[in-house]
């Protein structure tokens, strides 16, 4: 763990609100080394930075004692906790706690304001770009027995508990396979937890969504975003390996579509009944994006635009939206859209993080430029939603010259567009294809839920 502190230099005994960062790299990379705190602790705010067990050590679940799951989201709330009874030794306010995540942190953040188990450990939250839909499954084992698969073509003869404990740390990642299920896009890192004996802590005992519409724990205060061009550099990686009309296109939808059996639950409804299938989901969303082309606008580019919502950024717009529409607690929504080079088309997946690095910014704080004028505007509204649980508390700054309203559940998306200039554009986040995927969650919720 590591933790920035910051002086004002007068000698003031308040106590400080915290940022309590969770680093991103898809639950399987980076590390927390990188995310410096030294722009906030400047607006006093302390910065909390830790890491986290990533891929294998993380996240296998063989729903057992040996590997029960979830490793990885009990040490962020073990940090939590320890964040919690400690911070005030180091000028830190424990009941002023704000946790903040990008891309598998921002997930990992949605996760921690669903669980009880957190109940009293933070009291708002930053979610960048990922939520907790994007990584969920009910079926754990599945990465579980491929795992022991390949780890038995090393040392074969072994039992499982004898493959996981006696096989380097080197071995184990090699054997993994991809955390991600056959057939829709679902990856597997946040999983269910089953085990049947033992007195460990279960922390996942039902699917995000139906957490969502439960209510099973206290609401807090959030800022949710996402980037203009969420993952469009990995469409080109793609295209044309994964065409709209291959089978393997399956493989791009997104498997949140058709609700979990907790959700199917909680909104009484059967999944199976009903004849709910992947192969209608992927039919819809050929018809949408697929079936005709304008002229400024072809397949590929057809293609870019629907990984860029398919995903992260469609998951968080959702999490946004639940948040308007069943909690108590406001939800301020924005977008990112300002390139991070002059060679980008547009913002992608982790600018809006990234800039506020020091490591990163490659603009001074306190200069002219309007890299320098973007910087000091979003380390000020984290900040301020950090200290006052609101991005834009007054309008005495002169760097921000715009209110920046709460998003509400009956009006369309209210955010605020952080460009080279600030705006409130009152559209629909996912463009003009926002109606079709509201329509198509509702379509398989009964249009209960959306």
């Amino acid at each position: 763990m590591a933790l920035k502190l910051g002086n004002d230099g007068t000698g003031s005994t308040d106590l400080l609100p915290v940022q309590f960062y969770i680093h991103g790299g898809g639950f399987v990379v980076f590390t927390n080394q990188y995310s410096g705190g030294d722009f906030f602790v400047h607006n006093d705010v302390i910065h909390v930075g830790f890491e986290y067990r990533l891929g294998v050590f993380g996240f296998l679940n063989l729903q057992n004692e040996i590997a029960p799951g979830n490793a990885g989201l009990k040490d962020q709330l073990a940090a939590l906790q320890w964040v919690n009874r400690n911070i005030q030794r180091f000028g830190g306010d424990p009941e002023k706690v704000t946790i903040v995540g990008e891309s598998a942190g921002s997930m990992s953040v949605h996760w921690l304001t669903l669980l009880p188990q957190t109940e009293g450990l933070f009291r708002a939250a930053i979610m960048k770009s990922g939520a907790a839909y994007d990584v969920y499954t009910d079926k754990p084992k599945y990465f579980g027995e491929q795992l022991i698969k390949n780890l038995s073509k090393i040392t074969p003869g072994k039992s499982v508990e004898d493959l996981l404990l006696k096989s380097t740390p080197d071995q184990l990642i090699a054997a993994s396979p991809p955390f991600v299920e056959e057939g829709p896009f679902r990856p597997t890192f946040i999983s269910v937890e089953k085990r049947l004996v033992g007195t460990g802590l279960h922390l996942v005992t039902q699917d995000p969504e139906s957490l969502v519409l439960q209510r099973v724990r206290s609401a807090v205060p959030m800022m949710i975003g996402v980037t203009s061009c969420e993952m469009a550099q990995s469409a080109d990686a793609q295209y044309p390996y994964i065409m709209p009309n291959d089978p393997s296109f399956l493989m791009l939808v997104p498997g949140a579509v058709i609700p979990s059996k907790d959700t199917q639950r909680v909104l009484n409804i059967s999944a199976e009944a009903l004849g709910y299938n992947y192969e209608d989901v992927q039919s819809a969303i050929r018809n949408q994006f697929f079936k005709n082309f304008s002229a400024d606008c072809d397949e590929r580019c057809r293609f870019k635009q629907y990984i860029v919502q398919q995903g992260i950024k469609l998951s968080a717009i959702r999490a946004l939206r639940h948040q308007a529409a069943f909690s108590s607690a406001p939800v301020y929504a924005y977008q990112y859209s300002y390139p991070a080079s002059p060679n980008d088309e547009c913002a992608y997946h982790g600018a809006d993080d990234f800039k506020v690095w020091p490591i990163f910014a490659n603009t001074s704080y306190n200069g002219t430029s309007p890299d320098s004028l973007l910087l000091r505007r979003l380390v000020k509204f984290i900040s301020n939603f950090i200290k006052y649980m609101d991005p834009v508390p007054d309008m005495t700054d002169a760097d921000i010259k715009l209110r920046w309203p709460s998003m509400k559940a009956a009006s369309p998306d209210v955010y605020l567009n952080i460009g080279k200039e600030l705006s409130l554009p009152g559209t629909d986040l996912l463009g003009s294809d926002g109606p079709f995927w509201t329509n198509l969650f509702k379509k398989y919720r009964d249009g209960k839920s959306f």
